[in-house]
């Protein structure tokens, strides 16, 4: 900051720009009234790797996060209108942009470990549906990724990447399932099932090659997860 007496928002949408805000359980009223729609959100999920903020390098998530989506393939948060960085809802916006004081961060500190929501919140009075969600998480764990991922460069690599290969295979044909049979909107799948694997993977240190309906792993030229 150039001037260490700020005390006050000046609007220069540094916060939004970095992204949306995670969920709190404060929040559930504005998913639940849709002022937040489900398609709004998606889901890091326990195991997927994130950038540790404090120390800038890669780590597993600790617990699932459900956050506002950016816009336009950019993590700003998509309710930041760019002219005037004005918030469509800022009136109702999530507890975290509240307590967000760039001039004092004790609040956000505070509050950001707190009450977080996950899908669980949201979902589980949804019979059917919350229990395809719990399916896609124990056939498409992460923490059981990261294990597979491990054994790749050993003597049993090809059972491991036949594994990783039969996650990432069943964790697409499930989005085009609920989209095509299911008719959901492709927005919400981000929400339901997080980010799908053949982006994430890329954390792990692994891409993904396709020829026709064959999967083919390859070293990812960057093992940087997304923020």
């Amino acid at each position: 900051m150039e001037n260490n007496d700020q005390n006050h928002c000046r609007r220069c949408g540094t916060c939004c720009e970095k992204g949306g805000p995670t969920l709190h359980r404060d929040d559930l009223p504005l998913v639940e009234k849709g002022t937040i729609p489900l398609k709004d959100l998606y889901t890091i999920r326990k195991g997927e790797m994130v950038m540790d903020p404090a120390h800038e390098e890669p780590i597993p998530a600790t617990e699932e996060l459900v956050k506002i989506r950016g816009r336009g393939g950019e993590w700003r948060c998509r309710y930041l209108e760019e002219k005037g960085c004005v918030c469509q809802i800022y009136d109702h916006r999530p507890e975290e942009c509240r307590a967000q004081k760039c001039w004092d961060t004790t609040e956000i500190e505070v509050v950001y470990p707190k009450d977080r929501i996950s899908r669980e919140d949201l979902l589980s009075g949804v019979s059917g549906l919350w229990e395809l969600v719990q399916e896609h998480e124990q056939r498409c764990s992460y923490l059981q990724f990261e294990a597979l991922a491990r054994r790749i460069d050993t003597v049993d690599a090809d059972d491991a990447g036949s594994l990783v290969t039969e996650m990432i295979a069943y964790d697409g044909h499930l989005r085009e399932l609920v989209c095509g049979q299911g008719k959901m909107d492709p927005e919400i799948l981000n929400f339901l099932f997080g980010r799908p694997m053949t982006e994430t993977i890329h954390g792990f240190g692994l891409a993904v090659e396709k020829d026709g309906d064959r999967i083919i792993l390859k070293p990812a030229s960057s093992g940087q997860p997304v923020p």
